[in-house]
């Protein structure tokens, strides 16, 4: 936490254009702020400072705990709340954001590493460690259930059909807005996919055409599949196959975010009226809903419904 500290109050780049943008993760939040980008500055403010927080304040919880006059029940509460904000964390979504607004950065201004970076990698590195090493489970006494819940195909698919209404939205509104020269372009996720891609950056625009349309496409169909598998026990053969795909699905689905990252870096740093400036467009509000439901459709949804006995 003492590195955590460093690494957002620390210059991570120093940009110029018309004059020198010096900006650590705190600097960019609080400039989202008072530029009016309030939605944008909670993502940030959540997903990168008070998630670490409440799970370092946790794990504090739950180790102290254990061995003083904390309940068992108790433990077991606060051992839920940190599984669920756990899969919240951005630490390192956000390091890779960073990397490819580095690259875009790169291209159209003087850009220099500063040493916040060092401070982030090394934050996300000995965060990693920490977060592998600490099983919470190991403090107390738990057997798991033999169904979690038993709402969860309910819960999954309402979560599910809430993230569909948001699909369109996000795909046709602009994500990140552009202005340039006296000319504006309303930047579509897909229009930013395929700039990206004719400036010849082909493996920056493989990694936002994936993380942006790709996991969150497959992830919706997917989990549909297996709810129809688990409702109605359809595919049983591919029951096995089905639980691998929802692990890697599960798991790379905060990484839908990287895009969200990348924009909101990009305008705090490209902000200059009478030249080029870059915005946050309508798309993101959407865009993120379509992540959040998509990631509470599958933390919901109980493979072991895939292997009950009929």
């Amino acid at each position: 936490m003492v590195v955590f500290i460093w690494s957002i109050t620390t210059p991570v780049l120093n940009v110029a254009i018309l004059d020198v943008s010096t900006n650590s993760i705190l600097d960019s939040m609080m400039r989202l702020y008072y530029g009016g980008f309030t939605f944008s500055f909670l993502i940030l403010f959540f997903t990168i400072i008070i998630i670490p927080i409440m799970m370092l304040i946790l794990i504090l919880i739950i180790v102290i705990g254990s061995k003083y006059s904390i309940s068992h029940p108790t433990l077991l509460k606060y051992i839920k709340v940190y599984q669920f904000i756990k899969e919240w964390n951005m630490a390192e979504v956000y390091l890779l954001g960073i990397l490819i607004a580095m690259i875009k950065l790169e291209q159209i201004t003087d850009m220099v590493v500063d040493y916040g970076l060092w401070f982030n990698f090394l934050y996300v590195t000995l965060f990693y460690i920490a977060l592998t090493w600490f099983n919470p489970y190991s403090y107390v006494h738990y057997e798991e259930q033999k169904v979690k819940d038993p709402k969860s195909i309910f819960k999954s698919v309402i979560y599910l059909l809430i993230a569909i209404q948001f699909i369109l939205p996000a795909l046709i509104l602009p994500m990140m807005p552009t202005y340039e020269f006296d000319v504006d372009y309303m930047n579509t996720i897909f229009g930013g996919i395929l700039s990206v891609y004719r400036q010849g950056d082909y493996f920056i625009a493989l990694v936002i055409f994936t993380s942006s349309m790709v996991i969150p496409i497959v992830k919706i169909f997917g989990l549909f599949i297996m709810i129809l598998m688990a409702k109605y026990n359809i595919f049983s053969s591919y029951k096995k196959n089905m639980t691998k795909y929802y692990r890697l699905t599960h798991f790379i689905g905060k990484y839908t975010m990287i895009d969200v990252y990348v924009v909101v870096l990009m305008s705090t740093f490209i902000q200059y009226d009478k030249l080029v400036r870059v915005g946050i467009g309508d798309a993101i509000v959407p865009f993120m809903l379509v992540v959040f439901f998509t990631m509470l459709a599958s933390k919901s949804f109980d493979t072991r419904l895939l292997w009950k006995e009929r």
